[in-house]
């Protein structure tokens, strides 16, 4: 267990503004750019979109456009200013921001692991609401979860002013946002993730989802909560294969970011107000890569380092004896696509072996169990990032730097991962 003293770091409130940049106000760009918005001025990219934003302007869209010959500026926002606050102490001063808005109704949606740990002592810091429970784990993240979650949300009256408080961890909090943002086609929610997996990654960057078949998170959309609520106690009672699990994804930002960073966690997860350290800067890798590119349509995709191969363990071992947490498989997934590298994307070799050593040393699978080729193969054709029969990666070019949408043919990944085919 991770030992953390309350108040080490009295709550740290990150704005991240999620927000693509081109809308500009009429001051920077003229009036008449603005003639025909109805919000006159006031569209998501030229006022701060916070928790306090005016109600009436939450969910107008701009229609201003640039002046532009040859360029078409964009105009719309998908994801609005994401207000993210960070805490040691999950209290009522930490939720005020959200209690203090005009909500009809809030509707708790809380993991049932969680809920026997932690709902007693956090019930006091959550607006009055309803509550419903739903089984842990990725074997639940499904269409057939969601549609009780919204039989619920029907039950209890949720309508367009409510607003849905998802607790867990990632496959919770994508899953409970799915079924929120596609509840009347959408209602305001908010997260609290329980695990460092989903503190650093799951909640960050607006995707939300559920597997269809065995394959990951096939059914989705890009919708921002209205607030993310971070408190590091939960951490407290994080069993220590979970704790490495999301520790895998603040690796995979130094690899795909930032090679200070890799070496800085190199070392393993710090305690204490480390810790939140850690979680600040992993968020604020991944903030700045997303705002760039909200729907991952290019530079977003570098976060997939070591998924493809990572999802398609995942998938493949799903309910066997050998099922991997995505984070195990995503650091699985990275010791095998540093190798693919070397051939693919021009990392050096001495760099690819330092990636499986340091995951080695950390207490990562690196070397996969003996899983059918046919299987393997099916779960890669279906990747999302694929384009047709075209199977794309995202490879490491070196520590530091990723690359993206770099085709490696089937029979190259066969080759690697022979030795453990069935």
């Amino acid at each position: 267990m991770l030992p953390l003293a309350a108040g080490q770091i009295s709550g740290v409130v990150l704005q991240l503004a999620y927000r693509k940049k081109g809308c500009r106000s009429q001051r920077d760009m003229g009036a008449k750019i603005h003639k025909s918005c109805p919000l006159k001025g006031l569209c998501r990219n030229d006022i701060p979109y916070t928790l306090a934003a005016p109600q009436k302007f939450r969910n107008l869209k701009c229609f201003c456009k640039a002046p532009t010959p040859a360029l078409h500026l964009p105009v719309l926002s998908l994801t609005p200013v994401h207000p993210l606050h960070l805490h040691t102490a999950f209290t009522p001063e930490v939720m005020a921001p959200l209690t203090a808005q005009p909500i009809s109704k809030y509707v708790v949606v809380i993991d049932a692991r969680v809920h026997s740990l932690h709902y007693t002592r956090i019930q006091g810091a959550l607006p009055p609401h309803t509550l419903h429970l739903v089984a842990p784990g990725e074997q639940h993240k499904t269409l057939a979860t969601c549609e009780r979650i919204w039989q619920f949300f029907y039950d209890v009256g949720l309508d367009r002013k409510g607003c849905v408080i998802a607790i867990g961890g990632g496959a919770t909090t994508d899953m409970v946002g799915f079924a929120a943002a596609t509840w009347k086609r959408g209602v305001a929610f908010a997260l609290v993730p329980t695990t460092l997996l989903a503190m650093v990654d799951a909640t960050i960057g607006g995707k939300l989802g559920v597997d269809f078949g065995q394959g990951k998170n096939l059914v989705g959309v890009f919708a921002e909560p209205v607030g993310t609520f971070i408190s590091s106690d939960f951490l407290v009672t994080l069993p220590e294969r979970e704790l490495r699990a999301g520790y895998a994804e603040v690796l995979k930002h130094g690899l795909v970011a930032d090679a200070a960073y890799w070496q800085q966690c190199s070392s393993g997860l710090p305690a204490g107000a480390g810790v939140l350290e850690t979680i600040q800067r992993s968020i604020a890798i991944k903030s700045e890569i997303v705002e760039k590119d909200p729907a991952e349509q290019g530079i977003r995709k570098v976060l997939n380092f070591g998924h493809t191969l990572g999802h398609a363990y995942e998938s493949a071992l799903l309910g066997t004896p050998n099922e991997l947490l995505h984070g195990e498989a995503v650091g699985l997934g990275m010791a095998l696509e540093a190798q693919l590298s070397v051939q693919h994307a021009g990392l050096a070799q001495h760099q690819a072996d330092e990636v499986v050593n340091t995951l080695r040393k950390l207490d990562y699978i690196t070397q996969p169990v003996s899983t059918p080729w046919a299987t393997l193969a099916g779960f890669l054709m279906q990747d999302k990032k694929n384009v047709g029969d075209k199977l794309n990666f995202t490879l490491l070019q070196t520590i530091g730097h990723a690359g993206y949408d770099l085709q490696v043919p089937l029979a190259d990944v066969q080759k690697l991962l022979a030795p453990h085919l069935l």
